[in-house]
């Protein structure tokens, strides 16, 4: 279920699309029949081509006498096209002048075919509905390439039996083929770990990854999920919250952050287990552990989250502390140097 608005907005521009190319078109026609009027006559004994094709079809002749006429009809109007495209050539005109060139060939910028939605469509509703959360002003930096596994040390974490950078590798293995991989039947995650480690940042390439794959991605803090939830609830805001529930990947940020109420835990559990019953997959990234977990939530969600989500733990030293010295290192460092050139 798409956000009503974005539908819209999408269907509208498809729309207005359609009639500028269908306008282009006419305009086109008018100029080709002014210079060649053959041309109109020709349309016109297409059109007759065409009902009589119609009218032999559903004829009451046997079934090879009815082919037989409208093949000879098609034949006909093959020729009539031919004779079309050289008069255009000759008048001055490329010979697709009077093609209608929509953007989409399939749909004929309608957005639907047989009353399925196009992909075209499919993917500028994706776009339009991701354009409109905090996802695209942070996917531009917050990606695949542009991950330094230089903030994550080789130091052995005996508990885990590996290092941050050894753990971080293996993590980044498979949120990528995940990305690359997935469907709606991809599990659920739970990215989890202390603050800065670069859950935010993973989770934000794997939903660019996914979106540019033609998925519908919704992503948010919690927080803001439950302030529109909230809002469509008891402050009547008309805010179209379906796509929290439909959308094909929710990733949930920052999950343990908010103000606990009994509304909170209510609209968290609606939302995991909804989604787990209607098999589409979300991630939910917390600086909680799964034992804090525990001790935070109740647990029909606990038991959700931790029994249905592959759990993924990060490791390391706060990579937004470590900016900060790296930032002040190099500011001493420059400073120093302006003080040995004076």
């Amino acid at each position: 279920m798409y956000n009503s608005e974005a539908y819209k907005a999408v269907y509208d521009r498809f729309e207005m699309r359609r009639i500028k190319k269908e306008k282009e078109a006419e305009e086109n026609r008018k100029k080709a029949v002014a210079a060649v009027p053959q041309i109109e006559t020709i349309d016109a004994k297409l059109v007759a081509l065409a009902t009589e094709a119609v009218r032999k079809s559903l004829g009451n002749e046997p079934q090879s006498v009815k082919k037989r006429a409208v093949r000879e009809l098609k034949e006909k109007s093959v020729e009539l096209q031919a004779q079309k495209i050289e008069l255009l050539v000759t008048g001055g005109f490329p010979e697709d002048f009077l093609d209608e060139k929509y953007s989409c060939r399939r749909c004929g910028d309608k957005g639907f075919v047989n009353g399925k939605m196009c992909d075209c469509f499919r993917k500028e509703l994706n776009r339009e509905c991701y354009m409109r959360t905090k996802l695209a002003s942070i996917i531009e930096e917050q990606n695949f390439k542009n991950f330094d596994l230089d903030y994550y040390d080789d130091e052995m974490i005996p508990e885990y039996g590996r290092s941050a950078r050894e753990n971080m590798k293996l993590v980044l293995e498979y949120c990528k083929e995940y990305a690359k991989n997935f469907s709606l039947s991809s599990p659920n995650l739970l990215l989890t770990g202390q603050p800065g480690l670069g859950k935010t940042f993973t989770s934000s390439s794997i939903a660019k990854e996914v979106i540019d794959r033609g998925f519908y991605v919704l992503y948010d803090s919690w927080q803001t999920i439950l302030a529109r939830m909230e809002n469509a609830k008891f402050k009547n805001s008309g805010d179209d919250v379906s796509d929290i529930l439909g959308c094909e990947l929710l990733i949930i940020d920052d999950l343990g952050a908010e103000f606990k109420t009994q509304f909170s835990e209510s609209a968290l559990y609606n939302v995991i287990n909804t989604r787990l019953v209607a098999k589409k997959p979300t991630i939910i990234s917390t600086n909680l552990m799964p034992e804090e977990l525990s001790e935070t939530y109740h647990e029909r969600i606990c038991s959700r989250v931790l029994g249905e989500y592959t759990t993924i733990v990060f490791l390391g030293t706060d990579i937004r502390l470590q900016k900060l010295q790296r930032a002040s290192g190099r500011k001493k460092k420059k400073a120093a140097e302006r003080q040995q050139t004076r």
